[in-house]
Order: structure tokens, then sequence, then C-alpha cells
């Protein structure tokens, strides 16, 4: 009777144990985005225009 008192309590302590640092990454998941953004088109530097010098246009 104690021998399965003691394996009952040390099996409580376990998925105590266990069930923390499960908790510990659902929180640092929730953290993260759902998608990652590849291209940041707002703050990425835009580059330079090339002026076209050909003349052909304005004939």
């Amino acid at each position: 009777m104690v021998s399965i008192c003691v394996l009952g309590g040390r099996q409580l302590i376990v998925f105590g144990i266990v069930g923390g640092f499960i908790g510990k990454i659902f929180k640092e998941v929730q953290r993260r985005p759902r998608f990652i953004i590849q291209d940041d088109l707002y703050t990425k530097p835009k580059p330079p225009r090339i002026k076209n010098s050909d003349n052909s246009s304005n004939v």
C-alpha cells in the first residue's frame, strides 16, 4: 500500500514538471507570428530609378 502511494506521488510530481515545461512551450508558441514575412516592402529602401537617356520618345 505504501509503495503504491509513493509511486503515485512520484507520478504526480513528474506530471507537474512535464506540465510546467509544456505550459512554457505553449506560451512561447503563442508569442510567435502565424506567418513569416519574407520581404518587407514598406521599410525596405527603394532602388534608385534609372532615367532613360534614350531620346527616341521625344521624336
